[in-house]
């Protein structure tokens, strides 16, 4: 409650709590209240005036032309008949207005008595003779001199005190004090006020209904907002259409589009007529929070339930599937309005065609484009820009350039937006100078470039090596009052880099130190990102640890950039001090992370950390993916430890890890290499062709269960694993059965079927295959013919296939 900002006429003594108690549980209050509840006929009887002794009907003051002053003058604390005299005299005269300037003149004087509402009324009860009616008046203006005072706290004890003398006030009296309560945003003291209404058997009407309803719904307890519902309805009273839409959409305010759509379905159990508007604030709220296939289930029940949507129901679901580039969801709500007979504007179909073009479907977007324009629909300028834009990923500059004329030719507002689009796309294809004279015609036209124009021009300069020409455009930048920002200086920052300049990048960032710039993690993450991309990670990683140790870390774009930069030039420790980074600042990896810094680790042979860095990712919460999974296989099986590989491969599986046709590769690598070391130990040749059958047997059955095809590299492991186990015919048997299953092999599967026959001592079969190869137009590389060669020299001494 709020602290009063004038002394206390009637001082705060919370009467109220005796006779109505602020209940823990609302909705149990109001669903026990029946429609109409009396109180103690005691408590509800005519007040009976006693004997009038000091100041026995003061008639004198009724024809007082300044009553006001006069009663004001007269009041005395120590004298509440009197003044209660007083207050009566004012209703019963011919200058009723006088009462409420009466009160806020006692309410706001410093020097007023401090009576009490409750002595007050007692003192019109018990010892003067009024009427109902001149009791409902002196409470009403009494409240509304606190209403006009602006003193809640006050109105809301006056209230309680009042009534807990048996004094029923007017349902009007109530309503204007619940919407004064309500305008202060204090929702408990509404709620108290009209379940104190109810026990005095103040019948509610639509607008105490709605108050009430709103003050539970703020409160966050839409349960008893639909007690109320349903005490609504036995009244016969209902809300029109407006004040339920905004009901739904404060709901979803309050507790999210969730509570919102169950509040919107027990208004419908109501048998309450809802619209399009009511399942459109659900939809808005929902696409708000990116909850696209929610949205769309608000638009599916809409119609199930007889409301036809309309172009805005559609609209904000087709905008968030364009955003999250479902464009197949949205084309197909585009059908299905058109289908229907719903217009389609320029919004819309601006949302359409930069989907398009922002997947690489700039052709399809302007044939979309066109097909809009040809049927007469209004094309605004934000769509005339996106086609724009369109033809200028296209490289088509003089189609984007038909499109602006044409513009002007229609008479639409061309704006620095659209020069600006056309200065991007010039310098996009490298036509720096075109660009140039685009900017100089904007200029020519009165328009002012914005800090955009400058930036997209700047960055073409930077990425053309005109370098100089940029910073002579920062200058003009300056002179006409375009402040720079952030963007800016990172736009610089990264057209330096790119052109090769890294010295004059540096220099430019510590310049902007040395002006004061305040160097906000946009301009710190370019200069980690612009020292990996050239190819300076070292530099990166001195940068990155810098500025972590003042408290700043780089966006995820750099700290990705940096740890792939590291960990390619395997520099595994230095890349795992970024990650213990990472944590420091609470930033968790995610699974690519986590994978690229495995991979390092395992190229480097350090399985332990790797598996290590495997099972912190399992107790971080996260799920090992297939790829890292097939990683840590791999590096044990370049270890030949193939039992550690088998032992992550049956817990892939145990975690609901699906492995793919390349884990089952690495696995298939690992055991032809871990028997092929055995084989060194154990010259049985018997054991070694029964055991490479027997293992191969078996991964192929389990992938076929698993519906995984094998691809052209597992047969080639496979192949080059039975050949060098002496399984020569096995693998002839494999390699018609990979030509049937419609694989073209590749030079590496010949070059193994060549090794496999040489190594059996079949040269000339070796050689004849090469021979029908070269005759059907295959084209061995070096590789192959070099094997060959080198089978041949040892069984014939030096010759030479390729001559």
């Amino acid at each position: 409650m709020w602290a009063s900002k004038s002394k206390q006429f009637f001082p705060r003594k919370h009467a109220f709590r005796c006779t109505s108690p602020r209940v823990s549980s609302s909705s149990a209050a109001v669903e026990t209240l029946p429609s109409y509840v009396p109180v103690g006929e005691e408590e509800r009887r005519a007040f009976v005036p006693d004997s009038f002794t000091s100041a026995d009907s003061p008639h004198w003051l009724k024809n007082d032309p300044n009553l006001s002053h006069s009663l004001s003058w007269h009041a005395r604390a120590d004298d509440t008949v009197s003044f209660a005299g007083l207050v009566k005299v004012a209703c019963e005269s011919d200058s009723k207005g006088n009462l409420r300037p009466l009160f806020k003149e006692l309410i706001s004087s410093r020097k007023s008595p401090s009576l009490e509402t409750r002595a007050l009324f007692e003192a019109l009860r018990d010892r003067l003779t009024v009427t109902a009616a001149t009791l409902a008046r002196v409470f009403h203006e009494l409240t509304s001199a606190y209403i006009e005072l602006d003193t809640p706290n006050e109105a809301f004890d006056a209230f309680f005190e009042a009534s807990g003398l048996g004094f029923i006030p007017h349902r009007s009296t109530c309503n204007l004090l619940l919407k004064f309560l309500m305008g202060h945003g204090d929702w408990t003291a509404v709620i108290d006020v009209y379940l104190q209404m109810r026990r005095l058997g103040v019948v509610p009407n639509a607008c105490s209904f709605r108050v009430m309803i709103e003050a539970f719904l703020r409160e966050g307890r839409p349960e008893e907002a639909f007690h109320v519902f349903g005490e609504m309805g036995r009244s016969g009273i209902s809300f029109g259409i407006l004040t339920y839409n905004a009901m739904i959409n404060q709901v979803c305010i309050s507790q999210g589009p969730d509570s919102g759509y169950d509040f919107l379905k027990k208004i419908r159990d109501f048998g309450i007529e809802l619209n399009d508007y009511s399942y459109n604030v659900l939809i808005r709220r929902y696409c708000d929070e990116s909850r696209i296939v929610e949205a769309e289930g608000v638009l599916k029940d809409m119609e199930s339930h007889g409301v036809s949507p309309s172009k805005h129901s559609y609209l904000c679901i087709i905008i968030g599937y364009c955003k999250s580039r479902n464009l197949i969801r949205a084309l197909s709500l585009y059908d299905e309005m058109v289908s229907k007979g719903i217009e389609v504007d320029g919004v819309i179909m601006s949302s359409l065609i930069k989907c398009l073009v922002d997947m690489d479907m700039a052709t399809k977007g302007l044939e979309t484009f066109q097909q809009f324009r040809s049927l007469g629909n209004h094309v605004d300028g934000v769509l005339y820009n996106v086609a724009i834009c369109a033809h200028c990923k296209l490289g088509d500059m003089d189609g984007a350039i038909e499109l602006f004329e044409d513009m002007k030719g229609r008479n639409l507002e061309v704006d620095v937006i659209h020069y600006t689009s056309l200065i991007r796309g010039y310098c996009h294809n490298g036509e720096v100078d075109a660009a140039c004279r685009m900017f100089d015609c904007m200029l020519e036209e009165g328009l002012a470039p914005d800090v955009v124009a400058y930036n997209v021009l700047a960055s073409g300069l930077c990425r053309n090596s005109r370098v100089q020409e940029a910073f002579d455009l920062l200058a003009s930048m300056l002179d006409h009052g375009v402040r720079p920002n952030a963007s800016t200086y990172v736009t610089f920052i990264n057209g330096l880099f790119k052109a090769g300049e890294v010295e004059a990048a540096k220099a430019f960032f510590w310049s902007l130190e040395e002006k004061g710039v305040v160097l906000c993690n946009h301009i710190l993450s370019s200069m980690v990102g612009g020292y990996c991309d050239a190819g300076c990670y070292r530099e990166a990683y001195k940068f990155f640890i810098k500025w972590s140790r003042e408290g700043v870390l780089v966006d995820e774009t750099a700290r990705t950039k940096l740890i792939r930069s590291l960990c390619g030039e395997e520099d595994v420790e230095r890349a795992h001090m970024v990650f213990k980074t990472m944590f420091r600042f609470e930033v968790i990896p995610d699974e690519i992370t986590y994978g690229r810094l495995i991979a390092a680790y395992c190229r480097a042979g350090n399985m332990n950390a790797a598996l290590s860095l495997c099972k912190e990712l399992l107790r971080r919460g996260m799920q090992p993916n297939p790829i890292i999974y097939t990683t840590l296989m791999h590096g044990y099986c370049q270890k030949v430890c193939f039992a550690e590989a088998c032992i992550l491969f049956d817990e892939m599986k145990g975690r609901g890890v699906v492995p793919d046709v390349i884990t089952y590769t690495v696995l298939l690598n690992g055991y032809c290499k871990a028997t092929l070391k055995r084989a060194c130990l154990d010259p049985d040749v018997g054991t070694k062709k029964v055991m490479i059958r027997v293992k191969c047997s078996k991964l192929l059955d389990e992938m076929e269960m698993m519906e995984i095809k094998p691809d052209v590299v597992f047969y080639t492991v496979l192949l080059d694993g039975l050949c060098k186990t002496d399984c020569l015919q096995d693998a002839l048997e494999i390699f018609d059965q990979m030509a049937n299953n419609g694989m073209m092999p590749d030079a590496v599967v010949y070059t193994v079927l060549v090794s496999g026959y040489c190594r059996q001592g079949q040269v000339d079969k070796a050689v004849e295959l090469v021979s029908d190869l070269i005759d059907q137009g295959f084209c061995p590389d070096t590789h192959l013919f070099s094997v060959l060669d080198h089978w041949i020299e040892r069984q014939n001494g030096p010759s030479s296939v390729t001559s």
